[in-house]
């Protein structure tokens, strides 16, 4: 009773790399998403700035 049978530790430094992956994965995402969101406040100031002149 109550034995568990081990990873292997393969198995967990793969979970692990997995894991930084898709922390990775996510701070890319956000970045991005903050990103095209400079940009396009950018194209909009600059749009007004061109129509005020």
């Amino acid at each position: 009773m109550g034995k568990h049978k081990k990873k292997p530790k393969k198995d967990k430094e793969k979970e692990l790399l997995e894991k930084q992956l898709l922390r990775t994965q996510i701070v890319e995402s956000v970045s991005n998403t903050i990103f095209t969101t400079v940009s396009i406040a950018i194209a909009i100031a600059t749009a007004i700035v061109a129509i005020s002149k």
